[in-house]
């Protein structure tokens, strides 16, 4: 969990840690909640992200009607929300409704990087050959790599949550890579 103190300082920190769920004071000081909210939707690598906008009035007074109404987040709450109704709309956008994390399961994170190294093998083989030559990966291979990583992110909504998850991901790709294909 990454705290800011003002608009620009949560846009900043918003870009570089890419969280699943962005909670927003309506009354930031720099930049308000909803300027902050505008930056962040045009930017392609947030597009996942949940946003929850607390304060400030809704298009139509205090409450607003929808969330698609609230300066474009995905739900918005009054300044005098209870901390329970916070902790309630928190688990919506996470799909936590138990308020449990949902857990990666190592050997389904595993298999799913050793499926992205073979289809690397099978389509871009001449890519990672190369790479091996000059000790350099190059750009499609990294592009597949990165592409593979948001799926996998995607899928499997408590990856970023879970110590380690990422790591179990990321070590296997290392893993397969430098393992030796089998020949037909």
């Amino acid at each position: 969990m990454v705290y800011a103190d003002d608009g620009p300082t949560a846009l900043d920190v918003s870009r570089r840690s890419r969280p699943r769920l962005i909670v927003l004071s309506h009354f930031l000081p720099g930049l308000t909640g909803p300027e902050v909210l505008s930056e962040l939707q045009a930017e392609p690598a947030l597009a996942q992200a949940r946003t929850l906008l607390l304060g400030g009035a809704g298009p139509h007074g205090k409450h607003a009607p929808s969330p698609a109404m609230t300066w474009c987040s995905d739900a918005w709450l009054p300044d005098d929300a209870r901390e329970a109704d916070i902790e309630l709309a928190v688990r919506g956008l996470l799909g936590l409704a138990d308020g449990s994390l949902p857990t990666v399961d190592e050997q389904e994170a595993r298999a799913r990087a050793r499926v992205v190294v073979a289809d690397l093998r099978l389509y871009l083989d001449a890519q990672l050959a190369e790479g091996r030559r000059t000790g350099t990966m190059p750009p499609r291979v990294s592009a597949y790599l990165a592409a593979a990583r948001t799926d996998f992110l995607a899928s499997q909504p408590g990856a970023r949550l879970q110590d380690g998850a990422l790591r179990v991901w990321d070590e296997e790709i290392v893993r397969a890579l430098r393992e030796r294909p089998a020949q037909a």
